[in-house]
């Protein structure tokens, strides 16, 4: 009998990575473009906000549109893509100091959760290099840095959903929090992990639609379109996801052993 899992990541293993990288950088592209078109008013907020003198903080905005378009357009080349999910994961950092993003759970984890998809864009770069042979049996205990790496990927890359969903006692939001929480548990503990990223990615993507449309928001509608790429960016993880596999570390592959 055919594994449903291993039959998805074939029949989109072609398209799927390339969809996955253009979710995963759109947050990037979009924060680039609004540095880029509004340079004077993001260093002015930095100068008021740290105190710091304002050509400099126009110069550090420079940088930061730089690193961001620069480094998503790199990823899409598949070029020095370790080096530039580093010089990504090096700006998301700063722009959580300066803009001061670490002062709620919701918007910290949305942040964890896109470093999670970087690293996830890593693994999967690794992963496509060929593995040197190794003549010494492998301790079946042994797992490989990617194995790992992919664990934390599926840890960390659900808490853009956590961030999204609000446990109250409505029956409608009860039924969305039982479901959501359901699948991620599933890829958490990597148990049937390509069917079931395929299912959270969709329902994730449908959810911030409805959410985040910023195209019919007149009131904080930036506010809104951040978090709407954001998310998209999440969901291209999830993409990801269903191509590399959950990796050792994970119940489908113990499965395989027993």
């Amino acid at each position: 009998m055919r594994n449903p899992d291993i039959s998805v990541a074939r029949k989109t293993k072609k398209i799927l990575p390339t969809i996955g990288r253009l979710l995963l950088i759109s947050t990037f592209v979009e924060d680039g473009i609004r540095l880029l078109f509004n340079t004077a008013d993001h260093a002015s907020h930095f100068s008021e906000t740290w105190g710091m003198n304002y050509n400099f903080a126009y110069f550090l905005t420079i940088v930061m549109m730089f690193n961001l378009l620069c480094g998503s357009l790199l990823v899409m080349l598949r070029f020095k893509v370790t080096e530039s999910c580093a010089v990504l994961a090096t700006t998301i950092f700063f722009q959580v100091v300066l803009y001061q993003l670490y002062g709620t759970y919701h918007l910290l984890g949305r942040n964890i959760s896109i470093l999670a998809a970087l690293l996830l864009l890593v693994t999967e770069n690794m992963l496509q290099k060929p593995k040197k042979y190794d003549p010494l049996p492998k301790d079946e205990n042994d797992y490989d840095v990617t194995s790992v790496m992919l664990c934390c990927c599926r840890m960390f890359l659900n808490l853009m959903l956590c961030s999204m969903i609000h446990f109250d006692m409505s029956y409608r939001r009860l039924l969305l929090c039982v479901v959501s929480y359901a699948m991620m548990m599933a890829v958490w503990c990597g148990y049937k992990t390509r069917m079931i990223s395929f299912m959270l990615s969709a329902w994730l993507l449908a959810y911030n639609i409805f959410l985040n449309d910023f195209w019919n928001r007149a009131v904080n509608s930036h506010v809104i379109r951040y978090d709407f790429f954001q998310t998209l960016s999440a969901v291209g993880g999830l993409l990801l996801l269903i191509h590399t596999g959950p990796g050792e570390l994970s119940i489908d592959e113990l499965k395989k052993k027993w």
